[in-house]
């Protein structure tokens, strides 16, 4: 099967939790502890969304982001963190990252951010448009 979402997380508790509930909903879904791990298996495995933590170690989120944005991927990014400020939520929104979410989220909040990200027949990554959502999370909308 089609690998759908990678979690990539220096949590690998939590992110294990992501996969689990994402299973549970029909999806599947693998970690990355690691920046240069995560890196490896977007290329590997060509997932349709990645679950990002900004705080990464071994390459962080920013340098993820870095090479995705070299290597013209157009993954589609949900980056989490810890930061809570909601200025620092907007300069993170930046493609391939569509949306922001602030740890600890509920599941089903990822899981609905998921689904809007995934193509459909009639909608592709390439056309979400980007839009605030509270405090410290943003998302995307089509």
């Amino acid at each position: 099967m089609k690998l759908e979402v990678l979690v990539a997380d220096q949590d690998v508790e939590l992110a294990q939790l992501y996969c689990r509930f994402l299973a549970d909903h029909e999806l599947t879904a693998a970690v990355a502890s690691g920046g240069l791990e995560c890196l490896g298996m977007v290329r590997q495995w060509n997932p349709r969304v990645l679950v990002l933590d900004h705080e990464l170690p071994w390459g962080d989120g920013e340098g993820v982001l870095a090479c995705l944005r070299e290597d013209s991927l157009s993954l589609p990014v949900i980056l989490t963190t810890w930061k809570t400020s909601a200025t620092f939520a907007r300069q993170l929104i930046v493609p391939p990252v569509v949306v922001c979410l602030r740890k600890f989220f509920p599941l089903p909040a990822l899981l609905d951010n998921i689904r809007t990200c995934l193509p459909t027949e009639n909608h592709s990554s390439d056309s979400l448009e980007l839009s605030y959502q509270g405090d410290a999370t943003w998302n995307a909308s089509r």
